[in-house]
Parts: C-alpha cells; sequence; structure tokens
C-alpha cells in the first residue's frame, strides 16, 4: 500500500518500450487504478528521466526511469466523531473490502475548493473508517463515484486500494447497476432512453448541457405514477457523467422537482427529487443488491402529489 512521502523508482524493459505512462505505472503497480495515476502524472509527482511529463499518454522508451513521488496530504484539522456523526450519513453494510452508505441531501461528496469549510462525506469517512486516508485519492479517499450534494442515496466506499481500484474498473465498465427515483415535472412518456450527449455548459460552468461534442449519455426511464402535473420516475443510468439524470430528464422537458439549477423551486421539496435507491453489482463472484428507503422530504412530497392523481 502506498504511503505518503514515498519514493518509487521503476525502470521501462526494452519489451515495455512504446507503453502509455499510465498504463506503465497501473501494471507496475496492479492494486490501484489507472485513473488514479493519470491524476498522479497530471499533478506532477511522475518523473521520467529527471523530466516532468504532464500527459497520461506519453511514450516510453526502454531503459527510461521512472520516478514516483506519493504526495503528502494537505494539513487538516481534527473533527469529532460527534461533529461528524451530525451529518447523518448511514452505513447500510459493511465488509472488509467496501461498505455501503446512504448519504442525505445537503452533503456535498467532497469539498468544492480547498479552502470550503463545510463538513463534506470526506469528513465523515476519514473520521469513521481507519486508515480509508490511504485508499484512493488523498483529497478524496474511499470515493469512485459521487452524488450531487442535495441528491440523496446510495454509495459505494472501497475500504482498500485493491478495492478502490476494483471497483474504479467496474464503473468504467459499466459493471454497476444503479437505479434512481425521481419526481418530475408533467407527465413524460411512459418509458424510454434518452440518450443525448452531455458537455459543460460554456456560459455557466457548474452546469451540464445538451452539447453535440458532449460525452456519450445514456438513461432508460420508467414512469411508475402520474399525477395531476407530475410524475415518480424510476431512472437507470447506463453512463455516469455530471448531472446526468438531472440533465437527461430535463432535456426532455420534464425537470426534476425542486432543481433549481434545471428547473425552477417547488413547493414540495426544497430541493431536488433524487434519490438513489438500488445498487447491485458482482464483486468476488459474490453479487450484491442494496436498497434504500425513500427519505421523509420525497415521501412528503410523494403524499401531497398521491391528492391529485392524474
Amino acid at each position: 500500500m502506498f504511503k505518503p512521502g514515498e519514493i518509487y523508482t521503476r525502470t521501462v524493459t526494452p519489451e515495455e518500450a512504446g507503453k502509455r505512462l499510465d498504463v506503465f505505472l497501473s501494471e507496475q503497480f496492479p492494486e490501484y487504478s489507472r485513473s488514479l495515476f493519470k491524476d498522479l502524472i497530471e499533478n506532477s509527482a511522475v518523473v521520467v528521466n529527471l523530466k516532468t511529463p504532464t500527459k497520461a499518454g506519453t511514450a516510453l522508451k526502454g531503459n527510461d526511469t521512472i520516478t514516483l513521488t506519493i504526495p503528502l496530504p494537505p494539513e487538516k484539522s481534527v473533527i469529532s466523531k460527534e461533529t461528524v456523526a451530525q451529518i447523518g450519513v448511514k452505513i447500510v453494510h459493511q465488509e472488509k473490502d467496501f461498505a455501503i452508505i446512504e448519504k442525505p441531501a445537503g452533503v456535498v461528496v467532497h469539498p468544492p475548493h480547498k479552502d470550503s469549510s463545510d463538513l463534506s462525506l470526506i469528513d465523515w469517512l476519514t473520521t469513521t473508517f481507519q486508515d480509508i486516508e490511504d485508499v484512493g485519492y488523498a483529497d478524496r479517499p474511499g470515493i469512485v463515484h459521487r452524488l450531487d450534494k442535495d441528491t440523496s442515496g446510495l454509495m459505494i466506499i472501497p475500504l482498500t486500494a485493491q478495492s478502490h481500484a476494483t471497483f474504479s474498473d467496474m464503473f468504467k465498465n459499466r459493471e454497476i447497476h444503479k437505479t434512481y427515483m425521481c419526481l418530475v415535472n408533467g407527465q413524460p412518456e411512459k418509458e424510454g432512453t434518452i440518450n443525448f450527449p452531455i458537455g459543460r455548459d460554456m456560459r455557466i460552468r457548474n452546469k451540464m448541457t445538451h452539447r453535440r461534442e458532449g460525452r456519450a449519455s445514456e438513461t432508460h426511464f420508467k414512469v411508475l405514477e402520474y399525477f395531476e402535473d407530475a410524475s415518480l420516475v424510476q431512472a437507470e443510468p447506463v453512463t455516469g457523467r455530471t448531472h446526468q439524470i438531472r440533465v437527461h430528464l430535463s432535456g426532455t422537458g420534464h425537470t426534476l422537482l425542486g432543481d433549481v439549477m434545471y428547473g425552477k423551486t417547488s413547493k414540495l421539496i426544497k430541493r431536488q427529487a433524487l434519490h438513489a435507491v438500488k445498487l447491485e453489482f458482482v464483486f468476488k463472484d459474490k453479487a450484491y443488491s442494496f436498497e434504500s428507503q425513500l427519505p421523509a422530504d420525497f415521501l412528503k412530497a410523494l403524499e401531497m402529489l398521491r391528492r391529485n392523481p392524474a
């Protein structure tokens, strides 16, 4: 397991000449994900023959000397368990390799910038799980996927470096099946698939939008209940783009209730009505399935809508 401040040196053999730098490192240290090494390269933690490359795709030559320095984590103030307990995160299931947690709405996964003083899921993780600071990235240990600040529901938290690499690859290969519940404005078709590409909005940097040159994105959806002017929708994202469900449904004219970024405020709920309700995957040849109950604010909004069925 990597330790902050440690230095590792490897030499490229003639047979390995031509390989990408990030591929070479991931083969040298197979318990870590390739994306981790890409991040380390881009942050100048890797040196090739006394030069610092900036691209993960740098082609190597035979006898190149690769030096990897594990960066020290930034200093942070100590937060008590009593303080982070107020965040309201729950452990749904825990094993040696991973935990399944339930994140409440209003909690950011990791701070948006280094000067942020708001409590985050990272604060809860580093206080709750011993040694998790050595799992994954130094600034977001134990994280392989995210939920938006105001989205609630289930998350996978790897607890070892090896499981972090495994789950990272599983998300990349779309081997994690995720199901969300959402309340949307209007009445969409009974079911369908949305697959327009998503890219960053050129005017509002923290917003995503439908862009022809964006990344391929796909979401399956099914309406479970229709109301007078809203619907309960089950969404299953195939890809994992930022704000994907919110952008895809708003692109069809059916924004999420309470989603002020892509729609408008709601009298029924004070945040976007989106909850990660189910996770399914196979890990070490064992099938896992976890479900979460809808949170109180979502249920209250649903109860109000059921008073006026379609």
